[in-house]
């Protein structure tokens, strides 16, 4: 037998194989194609009405924006049969949020746009910039590129400012934006200016939080006019985990009508009393609910506070002498809070409260106004052997009157 006849042979085997790898793929196919059929027929999630099966699958989200994960919804529902799949990516609104907090810093903006891409026109919920240290200059600027590609359906976006981003800048309008959360914890300085166009680009904004966000105040700072903003109703100002910002600043240039809750957590940087009583005199908000628990207040704010005839909520706390200060005003001035319904007095409350016990429980209560619903205490240690009798009995005489009260682990609804 010569060559020639051998890969004759060979040729010939060797297309015989070929067609029995195609019948093969051919059978694979019908295969799945019949065990589809056949989970359409026993699977009754499969036979439900799309609108049905789409809600079912919406409300396994988590309440925080979804990961990029193939354990995790909403793409485990690709992985799980053709039917899920295919639910799946008939469902817009299962990727309508989207965080990058797992996802490495080169692949975030690919994987954002296909992500997106399965959206369809649905309002967007963005958590991105997540591990801020480790994405570049360039990886930053395209997050915000993309985030200003669907700047008309952006409702919330969370954004975790890169530490190696000089300015956070936007060049298109948030017109959507309900809520914003800015995280500048490890990131340089941003621009006041910038951060105010920001506000400004964002007339729909209800929601503001700024973590750990440093400002660099501009030097004609004293004749900037404050940002006057109508439709943001709740901000907060927490120290984030990042020391040293001074994210406070920031009241020295917005001017708030329509405010609603305003929290300040954890600040690292004194707070001037001037700062804060000038942001609410000028913005007259009808405040309802005020947190002030922040370590390092100046001595001083509470005339400011009573320019807040509508609060219904107050939480103070924290190594602040502002919260022991107002504690003092609160025990002989019930006016100072006309419409006061809770009162919550947290943080560092030992050092709050030093030296007063419960004498400056029951001063407080005795005066209180007669809107107050509640009074908590829920850091102070104490259990019902460290009352004394007087005090339980006098605590127990405003439960019975219709007073919540919670004083560290001791719940005195009960008495």
């Amino acid at each position: 037998m010569n060559a020639q006849s051998l890969q004759s042979q060979l040729a010939e085997i060797s297309k015989a194989i070929e067609v029995q790898n195609f019948v093969l793929r051919d059978l694979e196919k019908q295969r799945r194609t019949l065990r589809s059929q056949l989970n359409s027929i026993l699977d009754p999630f499969a036979r439900l009405p799309l609108e049905i099966s789409s809600d079912i699958l919406l409300r396994c989200l988590p309440k925080r924006a979804a990961k990029l994960a193939p354990s995790e919804p909403p793409t485990i529902f690709l992985n799980v049969c053709h039917s899920w799949r295919s639910i799946a990516l008939s469902t817009p609104a299962l990727w309508a949020c989207f965080t990058d907090e797992t996802v490495p810093a080169a692949k975030r903006p690919e994987l954002f746009q296909k992500w997106l891409a399965l959206s369809g026109g649905f309002p967007l919920s963005l958590s991105i910039g997540h591990r801020a240290r480790e994405t570049s200059r360039f990886d930053a600027a395209a997050l915000i590129t993309l985030v200003e590609q669907h700047a008309h359906r952006v409702h919330r976006l969370d954004f975790f400012i890169s530490s190696n981003l000089d300015t956070l800048t936007f060049m298109m309008p948030l017109r959507a934006l309900r809520t914003l959360m800015l995280d500048g914890s490890g990131a340089a300085s941003q621009s006041t200016t910038n951060i105010l166009q920001l506000l400004l680009s964002a007339p729909n904004l209800e929601r503001c939080h700024f973590a750990g966000v440093g400002f660099n105040i501009p030097p004609n700072a004293d004749v900037i006019q404050p940002l006057s903003h109508l439709s943001l109703q709740h901000l907060t100002l927490s120290r984030g985990t990042a020391p040293s910002a001074n994210t406070a600043v920031i009241l020295r240039f917005l001017t708030l009508p329509s405010l609603h809750t305003f929290s300040m957590i954890d600040l690292d940087k004194p707070v001037s009393s001037n700062d804060v009583a000038s942001f609410l005199s000028r913005s007259s908000p009808p405040l309802q609910s005020l947190c002030l628990c922040t370590t390092t207040t100046e001595p001083g704010p509470n005339p400011c506070l009573r320019l807040l005839p509508t609060l219904h909520s107050l939480s103070i706390g924290g190594r602040c002498s502002s919260a022991h200060q107002l504690l003092t005003d609160l025990t002989p001035c019930a006016a100072l809070f006309p419409t006061l319904q809770h009162l919550t007095i947290n943080g560092n409350c030992a050092d709050a409260l030093y030296g007063w016990e419960y004498a400056v429980v029951v001063d407080i209560l005795e005066t209180r106004p007669a809107t107050l619903r509640s009074f908590e205490m829920p850091y102070m240690s104490c259990g019902e052997e460290d009352v004394p009798g007087d005090i339980r009995a006098f605590l127990g005489g405003l439960v019975r009157g219709g007073l919540r009260i919670k004083i560290g682990i001791e719940d005195f609804t009960r008495y």
